[in-house]
């Protein structure tokens, strides 16, 4: 079966639409299910390009190369060791050469979901010494929410990048919030096609397939 990347489906979607938000779901999932194979590993390269997506939207959570147990991902980095990544998706724990943990794939995971509502690359417009000095500093940039984006949506965006690490959800967490929230907008979105025939009409008509359902 033919996959492509998240960068590259979202090109292919409707801005905000509900298939967006169930590609998100697919992240959380994946990112969910990675314990769940051993409860000890870290991803360490959550990105949007690592997140391979199906003719349904399913999502799968790839490239574990660089995954490593938590225990001896604790380590301080080096600077040759930080270089292999690009620090646009790293938690500030990272980019400040402390501890990596499964909070920081929680960070990367959030700014994914970031991307997935705002077809940007996370800091496109600033260089890797900039995300360092004010992503990792003490200013804790991060970048704008939309403005009309679900407010759950942004509350689970903001929660997963908080600086403190130990404030963000768990992986659990996040994939039972982000289902909330895709639920909340399949209903809501149905509920307006059943009482409004001419909403209908202008509104892409097209359900959610079976398996999606399933998958829920």
């Amino acid at each position: 079966m033919k996959c492509a990347c998240v960068c590259d489906e979202l090109v292919l979607l409707s801005a905000l639409s509900q298939d967006r938000l169930f590609l998100a779901l697919g992240c959380c999932r994946g990112l969910h299910a990675l314990p769940c194979l051993n409860s000890n590993i870290v991803h360490r390269d959550i990105k949007s390009m690592n997140f391979l997506v199906d003719a349904h939207l399913n999502a799968k959570l790839c490239d574990l190369e660089l995954g490593q147990n938590e225990t001896m991902s604790k380590k301080i980095l080096s600077e040759n060791e930080s270089e292999k990544f690009l620090l646009n998706w790293m938690a500030p724990e990272y980019i400040q050469f402390k501890q990596y943990t499964r909070h920081s794939d929680i960070y990367a995971l959030a700014l994914v979901l970031w991307e997935i509502l705002s077809d940007e690359v996370p800091y496109s417009a600033l260089s890797q010494q900039q995300i360092r000095l004010r992503v990792g500093g003490k200013e804790a940039f991060r970048p704008a929410l939309g403005v009309d984006w679900d407010t759950s949506y942004c509350q689970l965006v903001s929660l997963g990048w908080a600086q403190e690490q130990t404030s963000r959800p768990s992986s659990g967490e996040m994939e039972e919030a982000m289902g909330s929230v895709w639920r909340g907008s399949f209903f809501r979105k149905h509920a307006l096609l059943e009482t409004s025939p001419a909403l209908a009409a202008a509104l892409d008509p097209a359900l959610l397939d079976a398996s999606r359902m399933t998958a829920d």
